[in-house]
């Protein structure tokens, strides 16, 4: 009987490991672009969205990136979640190459625009910018290491090699459509990387 009891609990360890390790590996995968749950991206341009994001339908792949991530995501009723890791002509954007994001008039109480690491993080850098808002007035943005003329209209991309940015769009009203021609930010490489 003894025997019995001891090979269950080995057998229930034994399933608990492999279960925690498949699930961290799935996080991972997750966090890292390999896989993402929560239904099928829609592309407009270089920025995709996926609908479940803010939703309680989303499901145990998407709820795994958002943990490994850190990413919170508000209900989908408040907020649109616009993320792109390409340049133009699909190039993965380069932290040692300079851009200009030039945001068009967009239906909504507020907008913000951020920039991550390959690993989901804020990037550091010496001023501790992290997002431009529509609070700052520019619709036309610098992506770069080195600082440029106007230093309040910077993104700084500190020491990242590869970035992605996520352009939020916060209390969308009836007239911003995600499909139309120029209704998300254009993004364009300026000078040599």
């Amino acid at each position: 009987m003894t025997r019995y009891i001891a090979g269950i609990a080995a057998f229930l360890v034994l399933c608990g490991v492999v279960g925690w390790l498949a699930g961290t590996r799935l996080a991972e995968a997750a966090a890292d672009g390999r896989i993402f749950g929560g239904g099928e991206f829609v592309n407009y341009g270089s920025w995709r969205i996926t609908q479940a994001l803010g939703s309680p339908d989303s499901d145990p792949v998407l709820r795994a990136w958002i943990a490994r991530t850190g990413i919170l995501p508000l209900a989908r009723s408040e907020v649109a979640y616009f993320f792109t890791d390409t340049a133009p002509g699909d190039a993965p954007l380069d932290g040692g190459c300079d851009y200009e994001v030039r945001v068009p008039e967009i239906g909504a109480r507020w907008w913000s625009l951020a920039a991550y690491d390959a690993d989901h993080k804020p990037i550091a850098n010496r001023l501790e910018r992290y997002s431009i808002n529509s609070d700052a007035g520019h619709s036309r943005i610098v992506l770069s290491r080195a600082a440029p003329a106007e230093e309040d209209a910077w993104l700084p991309l500190g020491e990242a090699d590869r970035f992605e940015l996520l352009f939020r769009v916060y209390q969308p009203d009836t007239t911003f459509d995600p499909a139309a021609p120029e209704a998300l930010p254009a993004i364009e490489r300026i000078g040599p990387c």
